[in-house]
């Protein structure tokens, strides 16, 4: 069997209002740029992130984040993989190492039809992280 590798491009906006518990700047606006290579089984992917905030008092140069992404799928429809995430600071000023949060994640991702959710736990590498974090995240259509 003759395996091809796809490469993915594209762009990610979000626009958030965020609870003061979450986050001082209440509204933000994030980037991501991903880019990757997909094939029949495996999906390797690169995410340069940038973060705004739109909160008065919170603009400025934007959070920077480098995520990275490999999964293989297991069984049709089911995927395990990992991924890692480094906050660096922002591209005026670039944190120094041991006050950059590191995070990485065990993870997964189940697709059926045009739906998947996509699970995750993960552990802080720094002190600067949370020590664990769970994520989840459920994609449908909307038609």
């Amino acid at each position: 069997v003759q395996t091809c590798a796809l490469p993915i491009l594209g762009t990610n906006h979000e626009l958030g209002w965020l609870r003061r518990t979450f986050s001082d700047a209440r509204r933000e606006y994030e980037l991501r740029v991903i880019g990757g290579y997909r094939t029949d089984r495996w999906l390797i992917g690169a995410n340069a992130i940038l973060e705004w905030g739109l909160t008065p008092g919170y603009t400025g140069s934007p959070a920077t984040t480098c995520a990275w992404k490999a999964t293989r799928e297991v069984v049709h429809g089911v995927s395990l993989g990992a991924e890692y995430y480094l906050d660096v600071g922002t591209l005026a000023r670039r944190l120094p190492g041991n006050e950059q949060g590191r995070t990485l994640y065990g993870i997964v991702e189940l697709e059926h039809g045009s739906w998947s959710i996509h699970l995750g736990l993960g552990h802080g590498l720094t002190p600067a992280t949370d020590n664990w974090t769970a994520k989840a995240i459920v994609e449908f259509p909307f038609q």
